[in-house]
């Protein structure tokens, strides 16, 4: 029992460690972004909250005598116990990602038990923080109690003259006898520094920036009362925002619509009724998916949607009147595709659609020349790197097939892969399309998923609130079932396969449940659906699974081998036209393996200080083989010349050999949004485009290559060709189109979590502007009910610095553009000022069309 310490003055230690350790780490983390002589200077008003915790906190926490001052102990306690919980998580995070919580997101996460899985994963690093703050606590009690209690005792002789203020001693020292010491004990020069120092440093408070100084002196456990924002929704939400470039968008820009080109009129105002008549292919009771055209219709009629009590008109999407889009459909088709097509070669009768979960360009496949293979073959010392040029060129056979970018082993030459799960065995100049230059459209997994199947742009908010709302444009499982709508239920049975049905599987051996992916699933039309909850069930088919669960979210893909094989080799036999998408998981954080997979080590000498991105590789690995199986499958059912696989990565990966944080989570970094992206068809002829496209490109594509494949009847290519106008992606089986009358192709990319933080490209342009969605101290960003968090602007130059290890950052605009001007000159800062119009335009353009 003499181990243990007094309580209460340990409960005071508690507070005292947790709130100043986080607030050090706070400071840590962003020290780097200020002046060394404005953080001085500044520096001791940070911790303004801090002092007031020190206060209150040595005020409850004084000893139980008497019923008020037990109620005060009690809640002292609680604050003190809470603080520690967030400071160890704080450290558990950072730890994890080097990045830090925010505070705002924790309530979905709180409420979602698959996203309680993702907290629990670092319970490791955060009980550790825990562990070392409560030694410390432990160490410094009762000294923290002691020493707080004098110096409040002494500051009390600066403030009351009177020796027996018995109540104000009471609240300050921990014996009931003490008093404070007469004020003519302190010298007259003692009390005018006092007061000096007092006023300089309430002076520099008030004179400080607000940005981003505020949000550096926030301290625990005030900051935690972001966790109970609620964002607020407007019942009338504002007009539609002008677009920026006003002179892009005159009348004498439009273009009059012709065949099944809508035309465009980008000088229109969004929300006017724009002539419309009802489409021949669509039904009168149109399915799931279309609902954008009723809505059309209804305006015209001049109806209105109600909600509640709340009356509030309904807006759509319009290609039309959208400035924003760039088609390049008038373009022709690249000329090998066409003589492919003019051969009657093509036929897609199925279309698989591979996710790859963190997919990052640079190892899809992995190539010598790239920074990251470099860094890899600096750790093997010299005699052993024959070696290890033959272990990394064996990393990704199915991604160098799939692409046709092949890697060289140590004796310069390409691989068989005779051993491998699948071997490309088409002639090397057939295959498809590889993109080279994808960006994703969101580094958050879901809000990914929305641009490949559905072609529409994700929300700017925090996680998947579109789950909850109608999609503005038909996901490619809606299209699917507008095709079946004209067909009988006997065309499984035609030879003819044009006119089979179609069946939309979506399947992954992870959990569906994490924000609301499940009803999103449901919302993009798919028919069925095939997750973790499926193999875990005791009357599934091959049921109980093989092997233990790998993460958070679920199984390995090995779990989903019997399934995937099933769904193939029955859309086989049963004469059904198959549209399956699958997304992958064993390459999401924590990077496990199952326990009978063999790993290997990428860095050599350093794998330990490599560790995670060695553990990444390795899933990497073993994914690229599961989607060799899958291809394998696909010729063993004889239907790998009719099927096109397409093959992208919901977003990438960064580590802390590629930047300071690692991960997604509001990490801006581009390893974070270069993905893969291929269209694969043994009888397509192998190209390879250079654009600056996003996964939006996905379904225009895909039905552009239906209809040219003459892969669809008569009904469905006249739906397919006036469909695929309707889009914001560009074809990439024609040349891509950087800009358009003027008008630039602008490509957002919204960063996970997503409400926090926008990046801007344009695809003529070398720039990268990531910008914060609010920000106190400028009038371009502060978008009410979008976030309250406050972020840093950050330019980049991918053309001289691909790997952005020279960002130019600042917290305010005005010093954004200062910087980019001189490092870059004006050009630079032009475009840096268009692209932030840009983005706000977007950002509320996007909460219009989403109704949001």
């Amino acid at each position: 029992m003499a181990l243990l310490p007094p309580l209460v003055p340990f409960f005071y230690s508690v507070l005292l460690v947790a709130c100043l350790s986080s607030k050090i780490l706070h400071l840590a983390q962003h020290g780097h972004s200020v002046g060394l002589g404005d953080f001085l200077i500044y520096l001791p008003t940070l911790f303004f909250q801090d002092l007031l915790v020190i206060c209150l906190g040595r005020m409850l926490l004084r000893g139980p005598n008497g019923v008020l001052q037990l109620l005060g102990c009690i809640l002292g306690t609680l604050i003190a116990l809470v603080s520690y919980g967030a400071a160890a998580s704080q450290f558990g995070f950072y730890w994890e990602t080097g990045s830090q919580i925010e505070w705002g997101a924790t309530g979905s996460f709180l409420r979602d038990p698959a996203a309680m899985k993702i907290l629990f994963s670092g319970m490791r690093s955060v009980a550790l923080s825990g562990a070392v703050m409560f030694t410390i606590s432990y160490m410094t009690t009762p000294y923290l109690h002691t020493l707080v209690g004098g110096m409040l005792s002494a500051g009390c002789s600066l403030v009351w003259q009177n020796s027996n203020a018995k109540d104000t001693q009471d609240a300050i020292l921990p014996t009931p006898d003490s008093t404070c010491p007469r004020r003519s004990g302190v010298s007259f020069r003692t009390r005018v520094s006092a007061i000096v120092v007092f006023i300089i440093l309430v002076v520099l408070r008030f004179c400080r920036p607000q940005v981003p100084y505020d949000h550096l002196a926030s301290t625990l456990p005030f900051s935690l009362s972001a966790a109970f924002h609620k964002s607020h929704h407007d019942c009338h939400p504002p007009p539609p925002p002008p677009f920026p470039f006003q002179d892009f968008v005159e009348p004498k820009q439009s273009e009059h619509p012709h065949g099944e080109y809508p035309g465009e009129h980008p000088g229109s105002a969004p929300d006017r009724p724009w002539p419309f008549s009802w489409p021949k292919w669509l039904p009168e009771d149109p399915p799931p998916g279309f609902s954008r055209w009723t809505k059309q219709l209804k305006q015209q009629d001049k109806k209105e949607d109600k909600a509640g009590d709340c009356e509030k008109p309904t807006f759509f999407y319009n290609a039309a009147t959208d400035p924003s889009k760039v088609s390049n459909l008038d373009n022709p088709i690249y000329d090998k595709l066409r003589e492919a097509f003019d051969k009657n070669s093509v036929q897609v009768e199925h279309i698989i659609l591979l996710t790859l979960e963190s997919a990052r360009k640079d190892v899809f496949p992995m190539l010598e020349g790239s920074e990251l293979y470099e860094l890899m073959l600096s750790t093997f010392a010299q005699r052993k790197r024959a070696g290890a040029i033959d272990t990394l060129s064996m990393m990704t056979p199915t991604a160098q097939m799939l692409t046709g970018e092949y890697a060289k082993n140590s004796n310069g030459e390409r691989n068989t892969f005779d051993d491998w799960s699948w071997k490309d065995r088409i002639d090397s100049d057939m295959g498809g399309i590889n993109v080279k230059g994808a960006m994703t459209g969101s580094t958050l997994t879901l809000k990914s998923l929305l641009s490949s199947y559905c072609g529409v742009n994700p929300l700017p908010v925090d996680l998947l609130e579109e789950a909850n709302l109608d999609i503005y444009q038909p996901c490619l499982p809606h299209i699917m079932d507008l095709f079946n709508s004209q067909k009988n239920d006997d065309g499984r049975d035609k030879d003819d396969f044009k006119e089979r049905m179609w069946n939309s599987v979506f399947i992954q051996s992870s959990t569906d449940t994490y924000d609301r992916q499940a009803l999103m699933t449901r919302r993009m039309g798919f028919n069925q659906s095939f997750v973790k909850g499926d193999i875990d069930n005791p009357k599934g088919k091959y049921f109980p699974p093989e092997s233990e669960e790998i993460n958070y979210f679920g199984y390995a893909e090995q779990e989903l081998d019997p399934y995937v094989k099933d769904i193939i080799f029955s859309a086989a036999a049963d004469k059904t036209r198959l549209f399956m998408s699958h997304m992958t998981v064993t390459t999401h954080h924590p990077w496990k393996l199952p326990s009978d997979s063999k790993t290997e080590d990428y860095f050599g000498e350093d794998r330990t200080t490599h560790r995670d991105l060695n553990a990444f590789l390795n899933t990497v690995h073993y994914v690229d083989r599961w989607v060799g199986k899958i291809i394998g499958y696909l010729e063993e059912a004889k239907i790998a010349d009719k099927t096109l696989v397409v093959v992208v990565g919901d977003h990438g990966q960064a580590f802390e050999e590629d930047d300071w944080v690692q991960g997604t989570y509001e990490n801006s970094h581009i390893s974070n949004f270069k993905v893969p992206l291929v269209f694969r068809h043994p009888n397509l002829p192998r190209i390879e485009v250079e654009a600056n496209a996003t996964s939006l490109s996905i379904l225009p594509t895909v039905l552009d290559l239906l209809v040219h494949s003459n892969s669809l009847n008569q009904h469905d290519t006249s739906a397919a060709e006036s469909l695929v106008h309707e889009y914001q992606g560009q074809s990439l089986l024609r040349p891509f189109k950087n800009e358009h009358n003027g008008r630039q192709v602008w490509n957002m990319g919204v960063i996970n979590a997503g409400g926090s933080l926008l990046a801007v490209t344009s695809a003529g342009q070398p720039y990268r502007l990531v910008v914060p969605l609010q920000n106190a101290s400028s009038s371009i960003f502060h978008i009410k009910g979008v976030t309250d968090k406050v972020f840093e602007y950050r330019f980049t130059h991918t053309g001289r610095d691909p790997a952005e290890r020279a960002a130019v950052e600042s917290w305010t605009w005005d010093g954004l553009q200062k910087m980019v001007g001189r490092e870059y000159g004006a050009d630079a800062m032009t475009w840096t000022e268009n692209a932030a119009k840009m983005a706000r335009w977007w950002v509320e353009e996007q909460q219009r069309v989403w109704n949001y």
